[in-house]
């Protein structure tokens, strides 16, 4: 018993020993030096700020600036020559009918188109069998079905009809 009890006293000591012969290895931490500090900045120059007066002002409005007179810089002012500016007379007269009947034309093909698009999305998303896919083309289909409300509202107005739901009568009073 005392063999046991002398081998565990002489494990604890040896290893008490290896732990300070590791310690010794290790070296010491050693501060390490600060920098200096630097030397303060030179001595700033006073700025003293410019004060304008009314008389600055005056020479300024005898003095044209370039950006306001190109004769300042020596530039000739722009003007536009008469080939550039179109006429009144060179354009064409339309017909106001043709033109509303043109754009009337050209708002029942948009019409026509928002609804075949909107009739695309409803079948691809009739065909879909992925949830994700289907919210975004519900999604897609009512932004197309409202453009094509605003267009038929639009179309109502061109042709000059009411745009809008028919108001509802009113009971007389009494």
């Amino acid at each position: 018993m005392l063999r046991t009890g002398s081998l565990f006293l002489l494990s604890a000591l040896l290893s008490a020993v290896a732990v300070d012969a590791a310690d010794a290895r290790k070296p010491t931490p050693t501060p390490t030096p600060t920098p200096a500090p630097k030397a303060s900045p030179s001595v700033a120059k006073p700025t003293t700020k410019r004060v304008f007066t009314n008389d600055d002002l005056e020479a300024a409005r005898e003095k044209p600036s370039a950006v306001q007179d190109l004769s300042a810089t020596g530039g000739e002012p722009y003007e536009p020559s008469r080939e550039t500016l179109p006429d009144a007379q060179d354009q064409p007269i339309e017909d106001p009918a043709a033109a509303a009947a043109q754009q009337i034309a050209e708002m029942e093909a948009t019409i026509k188109a928002l609804d075949d698009q909107a009739n695309q999305l409803l079948w691809a998303y009739l065909q879909s069998t992925d949830t994700n896919e289907i919210l975004r083309l519900k999604a897609e289909q009512k932004e197309v079905l409202d453009r094509k409300k605003e267009a038929e509202a639009e179309l109502a107005r061109m042709r000059g009809g009411a745009a809008g739901p028919a108001p509802t009568p009113t009971r007389e009073p009494g």
